[in-house]
């Protein structure tokens, strides 16, 4: 495939989980037009639904693709008709913050074609366009094995990168993806394929597949986009993974200090020492929120405006050599944690 022709693949749809036959053929092209322009009666129902079972019944109904294969008749192994090299991805179970710190993820990989929320609300659909050594459609029992090879690199390469975890179901390449509504769905027009080795699909087959670093994976930029900030892939990862850990615990520190009346950023050096701590703990808006609390508690000695501006600075300038445990310490001191 040349990277023009990823929205040219040919996708066959299907009308719901229980009819099989294919309905209709599409262009990838012409499915992610119709995710970004229709589907929003029955997208916005869907998430109005409480109750789990009823929303997931309702689903089934949704109109549904495949991506990775075209098939003859029906969605069985033995009717393909053709391989698309093409993963798709599906990321579950985010919440509102992780849900925008992923998609802003896979939006900047350089192996993401497009990415879109899922028909829930609370997860990510996505696809990755592959490129095999030794592609498996000129050996047609090969796809399997090599589809699920594929998915198991990838698998590792999220993981290791984003700390993305990718749905294990997304290794059956006739599984179906529900077609819902997301406006704001991103194309990657210079999208890179992901390269898929021999070895990788026979490791695969010895249960041998292992992480593979790769050199493509990036760190970013200090951007802004949409009010965000954002470091290392790595360390962003780490902020994610334990965001709500620290997140309650940050708020326990602050009501602490707030009921006796307390600071931890009296002097330059700590005032400093937490806006690194801070930086490292938490994404970039609510770090400078915890901050500026801390930094109100030293009275009539803060200013707001040069707090913000040494914020920003000490952010940028973040090397992770300060932690979660810093705040923590500094509270200590002043009796938190201890059992009285």
């Amino acid at each position: 495939m040349e990277k023009q022709d990823v929205q040219n693949r040919i996708v066959p749809i299907f009308d719901g989980v229980k009819n099989t036959a294919v309905i209709a053929r599409m262009s990838i092209k012409q499915v992610l037009e119709k995710i970004k322009t229709e589907y929003t009666v029955k997208t916005k129902h869907l998430r109005g639904i409480i109750d789990k079972d009823k929303a997931t019944e309702f689903k089934k109904t949704f109109k549904a693709a495949i991506f990775s294969a075209d098939f003859e008749d029906s969605r069985k192994k033995e009717n393909i008709k053709t391989y698309n090299s093409i993963m798709v991805l599906d990321i579950d179970k985010l919440d509102e913050h992780e849900l925008t710190l992923v998609k802003t993820d896979l939006q900047s990989d350089p192996f993401v074609y497009s990415c879109w929320i899922s028909p829930s609300g609370n997860g990510l659909k996505g696809i990755v366009p592959l490129k095999y050594e030794e592609p498996p459609y000129l050996y047609p029992d090969m796809i399997d094995d090599a589809h699920k090879a594929a998915f198991s690199v990838l698998k590792n390469y999220f993981l290791d990168s984003y700390n993305i975890s990718m749905d294990p179901m997304c290794n059956d390449y006739p599984r179906l993806c529900f077609l819902s509504h997301d406006a704001d769905l991103v194309i990657n027009d210079n999208v890179q394929f992901f390269d898929i080795t021999s070895t990788d699909i026979t490791d695969y087959q010895s249960g041998l597949i292992h992480p593979r670093k790769t050199s493509t994976i990036k760190t970013i930029s200090y951007t802004d986009s949409r009010g965000m900030v954002y470091q290392s892939r790595e360390l962003e990862a780490k902020k994610r993974r334990n965001y709500k850990h620290n997140r309650m615990k940050m708020q326990q520190i602050l009501k602490f200090l707030k009921n006796r009346g307390d600071s931890i950023t009296y002097d330059y050096q700590h005032w400093l020492n937490v806006a690194f701590a801070l930086s490292s703990t938490f994404p970039y808006v609510t770090a400078i929120k915890y901050f500026l609390e801390l930094c109100r508690l030293d009275g009539s000695k803060h200013n707001e405006l040069e707090s913000q501006q040494k914020f920003a600075v000490c952010y940028k300038q973040n090397l992770d050599r300060f932690s979660f445990g810093t705040i923590r310490y500094y509270a200590g001191e002043y009796g938190y944690g201890k059992r009285r």
